[in-house]
């Protein structure tokens, strides 16, 4: 007989003992009532990582030759007994975004956290509850994908005196990258949240004549600017080419809706079309300004769309 109780239905080991007792089976031998203490050597501790509420008493009736580890193998087949599952343990915080469109409250977007994810997840957390100033309120939601809607963050990720930034990571993506490495999810379901850490794309060299001791110079450099892994997306079906660049850190738990709202929004379409498209890739070719200045215009809404307020919810 298994008796469980407590948080999820973890099995915890405590030290209790239960009363003894003798039963009469039908074939009318007496079969002596076993209890099993709490020990440090017991394999069902390992099932008790997550829990320190939950109790277990697990006693079974079992004849005077039955042996200790058969009646640990019995309890251990029980279908009862499960690990809880990751996405549950690797749960944390939930942050809220409130969105307006043109002006007016849109929705809510509630986002789950995940704990796994130490510093992506604890940056997300920072903007959105704002530490010392670096909040997303005010972020614009300036791209629109046929996979997924991408807000553009922060601009700043410090308003200190010593321009050390309060969030986790920093101005230093090393620990954000190396998470980006070694994540395990994939972009592949609705809902799911991640920062944006890599380009896609490398960034064109441009050179400029910059003064440097009295003498002007060529100094070559990467148009526009890298991502500081404050801008996140979220997937509205899978995307296996966001693995590369984009670091997971949550899921949406409530405001699909509102994400399928922004998706619906008119934007600025990408020339790609036949009749658009060889003169559209001819201009980048030779440089021309006017296709790299359309080109950041692409999937941009043609509506205001902006986190009005954010926090922990």
């Amino acid at each position: 007989m298994m008796l469980l109780h407590g948080d999820k239905g973890l099995a915890c080991m405590q030290a209790r003992k239960t009363s003894s007792s003798s039963i009469a089976p039908a074939s009318g031998k007496t079969w002596k009532q076993i209890t099993l203490y709490k020990s440090k050597a017991c394999p069902l501790r390992q099932l008790t990582a997550s829990c320190n509420k939950a109790e277990m008493v697990c006693t079974a009736q079992t004849a005077p030759k039955q042996t200790k580890r058969e009646l640990l193998q019995a309890a251990l087949s029980l279908p009862l007994l499960t690990a809880a599952p990751q996405s549950a343990k690797a749960e944390g915080d939930k942050a809220f975004l409130d969105v307006n469109l043109e002006g007016r409250p849109l929705g809510r977007i509630v986002i789950q956290l995940f704990s796994d994810v130490s510093t992506g997840a604890s940056r997300f957390r920072h903007c959105a509850m704002g530490k010392e100033g670096v909040h997303y309120q005010l972020s614009r939601f300036d791209g629109i994908f046929p996979t997924h809607i991408r807000c553009n963050g922060v601009r700043s990720l410090s308003y200190s005196a010593n321009a050390e930034s309060p969030i986790a990571g920093g101005d230093n993506l090393e620990t954000l990258e190396a998470e980006l490495n070694g994540q395990q999810r994939h972009h592949d379901q609705p809902g799911l949240v991640s920062l944006i850490v890599k380009e896609a794309q490398e960034r064109p060299i441009k050179e400029r004549l910059v003064a440097k001791k009295g003498q002007l110079v060529t100094v070559a450099e990467q148009a526009g600017e890298a991502p500081n892994a404050t801008g996140f997306t979220i997937l509205r079906s899978a995307d296996q080419a966001l693995d590369a660049t984009n670091l997971i850190v949550g899921r949406v738990v409530a405001g699909m809706d509102v994400v399928e709202t922004i998706a619906a929004q008119p934007y600025a379409k990408p020339r790609d079309s036949i009749y658009d498209g060889p003169f559209f890739n001819a201009a980048k070719a030779i440089g021309d300004k006017r296709a790299t200045t359309a080109e950041k215009g692409f999937n941009r809404p043609l509506k205001r769309i902006i986190v009005a307020n954010s926090g922990l919810a």
